[in-house]
């Protein structure tokens, strides 16, 4: 029987993947970048593993419902393997580009070992109801699909390093780098934990210590994950955040605020790029200009608009 304080926990982190979900759609469609449409491809199939995990956990009926939870399990290896490939493109995407293997290889790799796997758990696996999953009794075929599985997750994890190195050792400071050094880093974790409890799942032998443990670190990871898009979105673009109003409106909004707070043509233009969500640096290198000159030119803006901070600035020109 399920814990009723773990169901409600994964209804409300349901919940909170499909608002974060529809916030990463709506910013695609109104700047639809390619950080933007992977982080939309990413954040929708993160909430529909998590349905098809729910409901193939949850929702079981007893003995006459196996089909449909064999059915049910197939679904969430599929979603959870488009999720990963998701994830990797949103990496690529802030990286610039993938190294060492392409998108395209790394799905043909993707679907290979989701292809196996699959086979391996439909054909050479029974169902557990006191263990509530799905067992490969058979020691070779046991061996095969660790194998999979561990080879599978070793190659996600080695490719989001290499990912990670990359930007530390090529990408400047901004958005970009912390973009690749978080969404790696995050994914290097979670394929680390699907290491442990796929070897638990099969082999058994670390089922105790699942057993004793108070949360799911995935339920941590999602809300990470969670976290770090909705900081994305508001950082980089708070004007699409605050406002459902045109480009031309906005342009015209910034204008009337700098010339009624008495704003230099220098400060209006830190202003404008700041309203973008752009960041000391990457002002610094767009006006071609040093981080000092630009921290004093906000602090200058700060104090004409009397405001503190950066979203009270944003807020305040958009209600003017």
């Amino acid at each position: 029987m399920i814990e009723p304080g773990l169901m409600i926990g994964t209804i409300i982190m349901i919940l909170l993947m499909g608002a974060v979900s529809m916030i990463a759609v709506i910013f695609a469609a109104r700047k639809p970048t390619s950080i933007n449409k992977g982080l939309r491809i990413m954040s929708i199939l993160m909430v529909c593993d998590m349905l098809a995990a729910f409901m193939k956990y949850y929702l079981q009926i007893g003995e006459s419902a196996t089909r449909w939870i064999m059915l049910a399990g197939c679904i969430s290896d599929v979603l959870y393997f488009a999720f990963i490939i998701g994830w990797l493109y949103v990496i690529g995407e802030f990286c610039g580009h993938m190294h060492i293997f392409s998108m395209r290889k790394v799905t043909a790799i993707t679907v290979l070992c989701g292809v196996c796997a699959e086979l391996i758990v439909i054909f050479g696996s029974s169902y557990d109801y006191d263990l509530d999953m799905f067992i490969v009794a058979d020691g070779f075929w046991k061996n095969v699909l660790l194998i999979v599985n561990g080879a599978y997750a070793i190659a996600i994890i080695g490719i989001a390093s290499v990912q990670l190195v990359y930007a530390v050792r090529t990408i400047d400071r901004g958005y970009k780098r912390n973009g690749v050094l978080f969404f790696s880093g995050m994914l290097i974790l979670y394929m680390i934990w699907i290491l442990i409890f796929d070897y638990s799942t099969v082999d058994l032998r670390l089922q105790d210590f699942l057993d004793v443990m108070i949360i799911d670190p995935l339920f941590i990871v999602y809300c990470l994950l969670a976290a770090a898009i909705i900081c994305f979105f508001f950082v980089k673009g708070p004007l699409e955040l605050f406002s459902v109003q045109d480009e031309k409106k906005q342009e015209e909004q910034l204008k009337d605020f700098a010339s009624s707070n008495g704003l230099t043509r220098r400060e209006t233009e830190v202003m404008e790029l700041v309203c973008a969500g752009m960041s000391n640096p990457d002002i610094a290198d767009k006006l071609c200009i040093s981080e000092y000159t630009v921290k004093r030119h906000i602090n200058n803006i700060f104090q004409k608009a009397e405001v503190g901070s950066r979203y009270e600035l944003i807020s305040k020109v958009l209600k003017g």
